[in-house]
């Protein structure tokens, strides 16, 4: 994606950020100003208003097959049906679509998934990919919280489900 696509999506996508390149440096040597959260992202770092507030609102997936959507849909505050139009999939999802409809809303994200277990410390913000004993599954992490579009907003996962991986998202 060149740096004018990137600010593009930037501008469309709900929080506000100011977008630079690697080799832009203020008088200190470093990039940007006091009390700035910085994410580096597919080359470029992305800094986040100190004010910016994130809010998700849980979305239950509306059928049996649309957790991945779902997961989707509150973090780009969308609905579902939305992102069904996007990916042209209102079935079972892999992270292949899932990357489309994040990129289409904007949404910025890691380009690999993370091996992880249920012990294992989370980025504030990420999409579990979780193992359940008969299916796979999608659950939105988000500081502290399981928004799990089958079982409900948790403060800890479904019991049944073990954590396999993990996929940053930077908000």
């Amino acid at each position: 994606m060149d740096k004018y696509k990137m600010e593009m999506k930037l501008y469309e996508f709900r929080y506000k950020y100011k977008l630079f390149t690697k080799t832009e440096e203020n008088n200190t040597g470093a990039i940007g100003r006091e009390n700035e959260c910085y994410k580096a992202v597919n080359g470029y770092i992305i800094i986040v208003e100190e004010n910016a507030v994130v809010e998700i609102q849980f979305i239950k997936q509306p059928t049996e097959y649309l957790c991945g959507q779902a997961c989707v849909a509150m973090l780009a505050n969308v609905s579902v049906d939305e992102v069904i139009e996007v990916i042209h999939n209102d079935k079972g999802t892999g992270k292949k679509e899932l990357a489309i409809a994040l990129e289409h809303f904007g949404v910025l994200c890691a380009k690999t998934m993370t091996k992880a277990d249920n012990n294992t410390k989370l980025p504030d913000t990420c999409i579990l990919k979780v193992l359940l004993p008969k299916y796979g599954h999608w659950v939105l992490y988000h500081k502290g919280k399981y928004y799990d579009p089958e079982f409900g907003l948790l403060d800890e996962l479904y019991p049944k489900e073990r954590i396999q991986s993990y996929w940053e998202i930077y908000i």
